[in-house]
């Protein structure tokens, strides 16, 4: 995987929740987001296409 400049666009429910996540310092549900909603993401945008 070559690492590159990636940019995502969030939804404004998972802006929100972002938003939620740092206002309660919940390291549980960041890790979860990450996880469940942006590796894959990223994942995506970094393969060599």
């Amino acid at each position: 995987m070559r690492l590159k400049e990636v940019v995502l666009t969030l939804k404004p429910e998972e802006a929100i929740q972002v938003l939620r996540i740092c206002l309660d310092q919940d390291q549980v549900e960041a890790l979860k987001f990450l996880n469940e909603r942006l590796s894959k993401r990223i994942k995506e945008a970094l393969k060599d296409r």
